[in-house]
């Protein structure tokens, strides 16, 4: 894997994790065959249905945004990954979170950190994206700031189809990450992998 400079945080990134055939075909199965959700999710107090649809495998239940989702086993193709994501990052990891963007809606998700007390201190998080390619975008956080002003303010990592990205170390702690509002041409996947320490 590629190792991308961010101070403060530990990120990699393999641009051709699956083949074009492979993540197609992943793609097209979790399209025809998850049982995708649109929730509603709770922000500064008010409450929104997700600009997204969702799905959540794995050994342990998580929260966020005042969602409390319950672990179901997760299915033999995203059970397969999961082992490949292990292989190729050394990371281990017992839950997958599925994003579904649908195309030709304007959806996002604003800047946070994947901090939930499930997810330990500095939680290993390894995200697949299948579908339309995006940036993923960081920011550092106010205190990260002052530490370090010359850090970038926004700073834009590619994540294609079939690629895989690596977020670990300090990078919760002090980062941000989200995605800017935009009207996707096609759908959409990200499948984050991530361990459950709660249960």
């Amino acid at each position: 894997m590629e190792n991308i400079e961010m101070p403060g945080a530990h990120i990699a990134r393999d641009l051709t994790f699956l083949s074009e055939a492979e993540a197609d075909s992943l793609f097209s199965t979790l399209i025809d065959h998850v049982e995708w959700e649109q929730r509603d999710v709770e922000v500064y107090g008010r409450i929104f249905p997700q600009p997204r649809l969702t799905a959540w495998f794995g050994q342990g239940n998580y929260s966020y945004s005042g969602l409390s989702l319950k672990a179901r086993p997760m299915p033999e193709p995203i059970e397969a990954l999961r082992q490949q994501v292990e292989a190729r990052t050394g990371g281990v990891f017992n839950s997958v979170l599925l994003n579904r963007y649908v195309a030709g809606k304007n959806h996002g998700i604003g800047f946070h950190a994947d901090n939930e007390p499930e997810l330990g201190r500095d939680p290993v998080i390894a995200m697949v994206t299948l579908g339309e390619g995006r940036g993923l975008h960081f920011k550092p956080k106010a205190h990260h700031q002052r530490i370090m002003p010359e850090l970038e303010p926004n700073t834009q990592i590619e994540t294609p189809h079939g690629s895989l990205l690596l977020m670990a170390g300090a990078l919760q702690r002090n980062w941000t990450h989200g995605l800017p509002k935009k009207v996707g041409r096609k759908d959409r996947i990200t499948l984050t992998f991530r361990k459950i320490i709660g249960d």
